[in-house]
């Protein structure tokens, strides 16, 4: 049986082609990764202080530190002490825009039902995003 027979620089080529191909899959690769990455950037938030404004309304003190430009507040939910959703406020029409450079921001929540004086409760903050930031306990004075 004959053999087939490759001269050296055939091999050289073969090689070459080969090592292209690999260069080629391995920025393509690279290029999907950092634009799938860049788009979805993770957003950061860290829920500060909480204080009773009024009967109905909260004010939060966020602190933003990443994401695109802003991180968006668009609703809020309140939880009890056993973790039971006592109300879910939206906020669309008048989202809060919290800044990621670290500085404090004031959110205001204005609640569809006054919260009892004495209970300990939640707040999480959610982006439309899907973020979700959740609030140390409190307790309502």
């Amino acid at each position: 049986m004959d053999r087939l027979k490759l001269s050296n620089s055939t091999k050289k080529d073969a090689v070459v082609l080969v090592l292209a191909v690999f260069v080629l899959i391995g920025l393509s690769y690279q290029i999907i990764m950092t634009k799938s990455t860049s788009q979805y950037t993770q957003e950061k938030m860290a829920i500060k202080q909480i204080s009773k404004e009024s009967s109905m309304s909260l004010s939060t003190t966020v602190v933003g530190t990443s994401g695109n430009n802003v991180i968006t507040i668009n609703s809020a939910i309140i939880n009890d002490a056993t973790g039971t959703v006592n109300q879910v406020i939206k906020m669309e029409d008048n989202p809060a825009l919290i800044p990621i450079d670290g500085s404090e921001t004031i959110v205001h929540v204005n609640l569809t039902s006054p919260l009892l004086s004495g209970k300990n409760y939640t707040v999480t903050l959610v982006s439309p995003r899907g973020s979700a930031f959740v609030s140390s306990a409190f307790t309502v004075p």
